[in-house]
Parts: C-alpha cells; structure tokens; sequence
C-alpha cells in the first residue's frame, strides 16, 4: 500500500509530466503565429540552436511565452535566429543599434 507521501508525489510527477505535455503542444501551436514561421521551420531552428536562445542560451522563452520570438533584421527583413522574449526586448529597445548596446555595456561595468 501507498503512503499518503508516495501518492502525493506520484500526483506532483504526474502533474509536471502533463504541464510539460501541454506547454510542448502550446509552444509549437504558437510557432505557427510566430510571424508565419512554419511549425517544422521552427522546430528544425530551434533544434538546431541545441533549444535555446540563439543569444543569451536560455532554455526559457520568457514572460508567459510558450516559443522563442522570431528575431529578423529590420532594415531586409530576413530572419536572423529565435530569441527568448527578454533579448528580443532587448535588441528591439536598443533599436539593433551594435553602438547603444556597447554604450550599455560600458555604463554597467562603470556602475558595478
């Protein structure tokens, strides 16, 4: 017979194997409106990404997301990598600009 310890965390595996299960359908549901991004185009970049963010290496997309953000250049438009919410926030604030991002850098190492 099962302990009331054992049932509990046999119901708490259970319960992460499903959360896990419904995130992986919502995160390649959502591919396809990841700005029209294929769901096979997205999982064969993300695989090859090694299924984190082509920037910072995080397994998590960030925020509530359930995918990486399609990160593109916004002069030609072409896709460039998956970024997790925070980096594409990131670039996107700092307008793309190689400059403002090492301004940036060299403002936080002055204020560490």
């Amino acid at each position: 017979m099962m302990t009331l310890e054992e049932a509990l965390e046999l119901r708490r595996q259970k319960d992460e194997e499903r959360l896990h299960r419904k995130r992986e359908r919502q995160r390649l549901n959502n591919a396809n409106r990841c700005r029209s991004m294929p769901t096979d185009e997205y999982r064969v970049v993300l695989k090859a990404q090694g299924g984190v963010c082509a920037a910072c290496g995080t397994d998590d997309p960030g925020a509530t997301r359930t995918m990486f953000c399609r990160d593109h250049n916004h002069e030609t438009g072409a896709f460039r990598a998956l970024l997790c919410w925070n980096c594409n926030i990131a670039l996107g604030h700092a307008g793309d600009s190689i400059e403002r991002l090492e301004q940036l850098i060299e403002y936080l190492k002055k204020h560490q």
